[in-house]
C-alpha cells in the first residue's frame, strides 16, 4: 500500500503561518500584527481616493533552518505581540536606543544637570564600547562587562553605573529590552 502524503495542518487565525522557501529551503514564520500607514517620502501619510490614511498589513518574519525553529521564533513573536510589547527594532542599535532614551524618557524624569551627565556617559563611554551592538543582541555580560571596565579605569565612583541600569532594567516602560534585563544580576566589583 503506497504511503500518503502527510495532510496539510491549518493554522488557526491569529497563529501566523510557516512554509519552506524553495530559493534557499529556509523556513519562514510570518504573524500579522497590526496595521501600518503608508507614508510618502516627506513622511507624511499617503492618502486614498476618500482622504483616509492608507494602510497595509504589519508583518513579523521570522526564519529558521528547520520547522521546529521556525515554529518556536513564530511562538515567541506571537507572545511579545500578545504581551503588549513593541516589535524589537532589529537594526536599532545601543547608541541609537539610549538617544531615543534619553530624549523620550529621561528628559522628562531627571533635572536638566542629570541629563547631561547621562548624555556625556552615553557619548563618551557606552557609544565607543557597545554603540554599534544591534540591541537584540545586547546581553547582561555586555552591560557588565562595561561597568566592569568602568570601574576598573575609575573606581567606584557614585553615577559610573547609573547609565547602564536605568534602560536595562528599571523602567519598566521600556520593554525593547524585555528579553535582556538583566535580572538578579550584580554590579561587578572593582578592580584594585
Amino acid at each position: 500500500m503506497p504511503r500518503r502524503k502527510a495532510e496539510k495542518v491549518r493554522r488557526h487565525p491569529g497563529e501566523g503561518s510557516i512554509y519552506q522557501r524553495q530559493s534557499d529551503g529556509l523556513w519562514v514564520a510570518t504573524l500579522e500584527v497590526g496595521y501600518k500607514t503608508l507614508l510618502e517620502e516627506s513622511g507624511r501619510p499617503v492618502k486614498d481616493r476618500k482622504g483616509n490614511p492608507k494602510a497595509v498589513r504589519d508583518r513579523k518574519v521570522v526564519y529558521g533552518k528547520t520547522w521546529e525553529e521556525a515554529r518556536d521564533k513564530l511562538r515567541t513573536a506571537a507572545r511579545t505581540h500578545e504581551d503588549g510589547l513593541p516589535k524589537a527594532q532589529e537594526r536599532q542599535t545601543v547608541a541609537q536606543f539610549l538617544e531615543h532614551w534619553l530624549e523620550h524618557s529621561a528628559k522628562q524624569r531627571v533635572r536638566p544637570r542629570t541629563l547631561d551627565s547621562y548624555r556625556e556617559l552615553a557619548k563618551l563611554h557606552v557609544a565607543p564600547e557597545l554603540g554599534k551592538k544591534a540591541l537584540v543582541r545586547l546581553s547582561p555580560q555586555d552591560v557588565q562587562g562595561m561597568i566592569a571596565g568602568w570601574l576598573a579605569l575609575a573606581g567606584d565612583r557614585p553615577g559610573v553605573h547609573q547609565l547602564g541600569r536605568d534602560p536595562s532594567g528599571r523602567d519598566e516602560r521600556y520593554q525593547a529590552l524585555s528579553g535582556n534585563r538583566e535580572e538578579g544580576g550584580h554590579r561587578p566589583a572593582a578592580v584594585p
